[in-house]
């Protein structure tokens, strides 16, 4: 493991797991927390795994709450603002994803930016970034090659296969534009 610029700090709460292979690259001047639990509820082990060569960098205070699932593949650069990721949530990166700041991953997402097979020759991933303040509700699924503009939301059990537009509500299977110039708080 090698540590980059910065005083990034990755906290791993008890009971939860952490694997790092050599040859990884940490960076950031951020704070990392792995495993945070809610207030009054019960704590579920959480993974966080970077495999040889993967780069994780941290800008701000992000928490991956417990159950959480987080694999950064070979080669792979994770990059994350500030946040929150919530429990039960997927999150596998195999070749590049950003998440930006102020960002909240709500219960049972699953983020996958490859396929993990070729289909018929195509690409099997592509790069996912999730800008600043974007909400992302309950059980969706984001996958490979999209990017979710600065300030959208995207409704429960949205399936997000395209870009989505700052500013905008999408909801659906596959999700679509619901509404437009929205905010949340």
């Amino acid at each position: 493991m090698r540590l980059g610029g910065g005083r990034l700090i990755v906290r791993p709460l008890r009971g939860n797991h952490c694997y790092i292979e050599p040859g990884c690259f940490i960076e950031g001047a951020g704070s990392l927390y792995v495993g945070q639990c809610w207030k009054g509820s019960r704590p579920v082990a959480s993974e966080l795994k970077l495999m040889r060569g993967a780069r994780l960098s941290v800008a701000g205070r992000f928490v991956i709450y417990s159950g959480a699932s987080v694999a950064v593949s070979p080669n792979a650069t994770l990059q994350l603002g500030s946040g929150y990721i919530s429990n039960d949530v997927t999150l596998h990166c195999f070749r590049s994803i950003t998440i930006g700041h102020k960002v909240a991953i709500s219960k049972g997402v699953t983020i996958l930016d490859s396929d993990s097979h070729s289909i018929n020759g195509g690409e099997c991933s592509a790069p996912i970034v999730i800008g600043d303040g974007v909400w992302i509700g309950m059980n969706v699924t984001i996958l490979k090659g999209v990017c979710i503009g600065d300030g959208a939301i995207v409704a429960a059990g949205a399936v997000v296969t395209k870009n989505v537009s700052a500013g905008v509500l999408v909801a659906g299977v596959p999700a679509r534009v619901i509404k437009t110039k929205v905010k949340w708080q």
